[in-house]
């Protein structure tokens, strides 16, 4: 079952400093289409972490659903920005943010309580960091 995490375009302009803030599906570097394309990326990945912890779309916390939607704004703005060239201190932010929320669930079985399912091993990486933000740091 897929998750609902339902994060907008425009929640994730809204993030971004206002000059940025009329971006349209034919606009450059940075489309509305590009934007959906971070988006889908964040929530596949979070998606998967959660599956791995033992989460359906049946069982997980609104809380849960909400810092999810809050990572995957975060990632979509810090690639936004990213690719406007600005990756000063609101992009190293906002791509914590997501690092943040993604390694609270990745590495912690009690946070997860009796949703987490005996022997889960969760993602294989070779490290406990996103791939997303360990390729975005070889800037």
């Amino acid at each position: 079952m897929a998750f609902d995490f339902v994060v907008t375009v425009n929640s994730v302009i809204d993030r971004l400093p206002n000059d940025l803030s009329q971006i349209t599906a034919t606009t450059e570097p940075v489309s509305s289409v590009s934007i959906e394309t971070w988006v889908d990326e964040a929530s596949s990945e979070i998606s998967a972490l959660f599956r791995s912890r033992g989460f359906t779309s049946a069982n997980i916390p609104d809380d849960v659903v909400g810092m999810a939607k809050r990572a995957i704004r975060a990632y979509a703005a810090s690639e936004s920005l990213k690719a406007f060239g600005l990756v000063g201190n609101q992009y190293s932010t906002m791509l914590q943010e997501y690092e943040a929320i993604y390694t609270k669930y990745e590495g912690s079985n009690d946070r997860l309580g009796d949703q987490v399912k005996a022997g889960s091993k969760g993602l294989t990486r070779k490290s406990n960091s996103s791939p997303y933000l360990d390729r975005d740091m070889k800037l």
